[in-house]
């Protein structure tokens, strides 16, 4: 049985607009972090399918800003 997804509530959209669209939108430079080898993880390590961690850097701001998203 698939996912059903359904639009976040209004509060939600927004904080998610303002502290994740916003800043990948308006960075520079943008990088994603490679995954990590079997021996870098923790014991829960394969417990989180999905993880991702980006990089961004506003040069005009002068601001470099760790974006992390995990399935959790």
């Amino acid at each position: 049985m698939g996912h059903q997804r359904r639009p976040a509530p209004p509060d939600l959209d927004l904080k998610l607009r303002e502290t994740v669209c916003t800043p990948i939108r308006q960075s520079t430079s943008r990088y994603a972090l490679g995954a990590l080898p079997k021996d870098a993880q923790h014991d829960y390590g394969p417990i989180h399918i999905e993880f991702h961690e980006l990089v961004l850097i506003d040069r005009r701001l002068g601001t470099l800003t760790l974006l992390v998203a995990a399935d959790d």
